[in-house]
């Protein structure tokens, strides 16, 4: 949802601040308004509406902690946020995004944003270098129980459940780039370019794919 769609349900949240569906909403209107400006280089705004989405989201966790949707957009908005920070607060960051989306799946397995974060939270992780692991045992150490295996199933679960949403099939075709896998990651970024617009990111998605598939020594 855009910031136009975003202004007109604002007043009646406004008016009623306990509302778990509005405040689910807007933690995803807000959170896709910080993605818009990260794709456009915008750093301080997009921090900012990363912010925002993760406290409208977790709010709406305290509201009504037993729904699913709450715990995942929160997940969602802190994963964002973790992007802009480094040391103790990315490291801080990591736990809580894998408990959120933890308690999301316990609660609904087949949300397919779930598993794609989950996938990323197992990548990233997995990727961190010693040097990493080691500065992280100053803030407690490292999340444990990541791996690029995971990461994989995690994306394969997400495609499975919503086959043409385009960022599963870039993320997963970016994770077997990484693991030197380039006929299978040259597939994945062949089915982004195929998938049909379903989200308001899909051009960036679909350039990014296309950019990526050079790596595989496609043109």
């Amino acid at each position: 949802m855009g910031s136009v769609g975003r202004r007109s349900w604002r007043p009646a949240l406004d008016a009623d601040s306990t509302s778990y569906p509005l405040l689910v909403r807007l933690a995803r209107a807000t959170t896709d308004r910080g993605t818009r400006a990260r794709f456009d280089g915008d750093k301080p705004r997009a921090v900012q509406a990363f912010d925002q989405g993760a406290a409208a989201a977790r709010r709406a966790t305290q509201l009504e902690p037993g729904r699913a949707d709450g715990h995942l957009e929160l997940a969602v908005a802190l994963g964002s946020v973790a992007l802009y920070k480094g040391g103790k607060a990315k490291l801080r960051l990591a736990h809580e995004v894998k408990a959120e989306i933890d308690r999301a799946l316990a609660l609904d397995a087949n949300l397919h944003r779930g598993h794609h974060v989950l996938a990323r939270w197992h990548r990233e992780v997995a990727g961190l270098s010693f040097l990493e692991r080691n500065a992280a045992m100053v803030f407690g150490g490292a999340p444990k129980g990541a791996s690029t295996d995971a990461a994989v199933s995690h994306f394969e679960r997400a495609i499975a459940l919503a086959p043409d949403y385009a960022n599963h099939h870039l993320e997963l075709g970016r994770t077997y780039l990484e693991l030197k896998l380039k006929s299978k990651a040259r597939a994945e970024f062949e089915k982004t370019l195929a998938t049909p617009v379903k989200s308001p990111f899909d051009a960036d998605y679909k350039a990014e794919a296309r950019m990526l598939l050079r790596k595989t020594g496609s043109s």
